[in-house]
């Protein structure tokens, strides 16, 4: 090999070599925050953070289904621009560069939803990244519980319905005696039924039990049963009555009306000693 071709070996290392250590720039998107549930009627935040490197932004764009709805570009004026895309309200006075407001939700809401995030020239970086939300109603209260009697005599029929809170999608609803799930012969469930009005769906469940006094065995010999609403994604939702025996419930009273029996009579005995000692005084 001759001293031309060894020399220009060794620059070509040199080179390589100087590239090697030279400091790497890169854009990051760093957090991406959507709700993966949002309620309907209600306003969420869409939240994207990023890490430019030093280099200088040019452009924060989100997208609804690959559909740009909202643009962040600090040297445009303006430096916000929204686009009509089905399904998305967006509250202007509350978006910017890091953060997009929609409001006013629908059901159309629902979708994938990304933020590309651009970095300025020469290299124009990009990242970008995808979430999903979905929107349903929250239901907005705690099922309620119909045709309990005060008291059960042994041997009676428990007949209770438990009714959820309109939602969508339809709840789910169970019976617990106990804390344990009522078996499929104890209860009796309905198709959910829709509501044009709110546009949602509420479910009801028959509890039919017999009232067997081992079934009593809770505080105070009550038996709980309680009714359990879940819709997907949310927190379930419940209602929890205590039921009791007539027995049991007639013993009860007959030991409070004693033992307020008993601390009347240890009363009036302190009062008598009391005046036979001051006599004596």
């Amino acid at each position: 090999m001759d001293a031309t071709r060894v020399l220009l070996v060794l620059s070509l290392l040199v080179i390589s070599l100087d590239l090697s250590i030279l400091p790497v720039h890169c854009l990051n998107l760093t957090q991406l925050v959507v709700p993966k549930y949002a309620d309907r009627g209600s306003s969420v935040n869409l939240t994207c953070k990023f890490d430019l490197d030093g280099r200088k932004l040019y452009s924060v764009k989100w997208y609804k289904d690959e559909f740009e709805f909202f643009t962040y570009m600090p040297d445009q004026k303006p430096q916000r621009k929204d686009h009509r895309v089905p399904g998305v309200t967006l509250n202007w006075n509350h978006s910017g560069m890091n953060t997009v407001v929609l409001k006013d939700l629908t059901f159309n809401a629902s979708g994938n939803y990304s933020c590309e995030v651009s970095s300025e020239a020469p290299a124009y970086l990009t990242d970008v990244r995808k979430s999903r939300m979905t929107v349903i109603a929250f239901p907005k209260k705690d099922p309620e519980l119909e045709g309990m009697k005060p008291s059960y005599e042994e041997g009676d029929y428990i007949n209770v319905n438990c009714t959820a809170a309109p939602s969508h999608p339809p709840p789910e609803v169970d019976w617990y005696i106990n804390g344990v799930v009522a078996g499929p012969w104890l209860v009796q469930k309905s198709l959910p039924v829709y509501s044009a009005e709110n546009d949602a769906f509420t479910r009801s469940i028959m509890l039919t039990l017999l009232a067997q006094k081992p079934n009593f065995s809770g505080p105070n010999s009550a038996l709980e049963i309680k009714c359990v609403s879940v819709v997907q994604g949310l927190e379930p939702r419940e209602k929890t009555a205590y039921l009791q025996l007539a027995g049991a419930l007639n013993n009860q009273k007959l030991a409070q009306e004693r033992h307020g029996s008993s601390a009347g009579h240890t009363g009036s005995t302190a009062i008598v000693w009391l005046v036979a000692l001051a006599l004596l005084t």
